[in-house]
């Protein structure tokens, strides 16, 4: 995992692969993303507590080695 910097001061953490062109369709989706917040900040919003709250529902005792290879 390394770290860029971006505009604004943000700093975005990567894995190995992220900046390696394995996924050029999904870093191109992440770009315009990006870009949308630094340009619109407002528009990000917090997840609403109820779907949070069901989204820990569904990883409820679930491990992720966020280390391990992606397959």
């Amino acid at each position: 995992m390394h770290r860029r910097w971006r505009a604004a001061g943000a700093c975005i953490r990567e894995r190995g692969w992220w900046g390696s062109g394995h996924e050029p369709v999904l870093s191109a989706f992440l770009s315009l993303i990006e870009r949308d917040m630094i340009k619109c900040p407002e528009g990000i919003q917090p997840l609403p507590v109820d779907i949070l709250a069901r989204a820990e529902r569904l990883v409820a005792g679930m491990h992720v080695d966020m280390d391990a290879p992606l397959d």
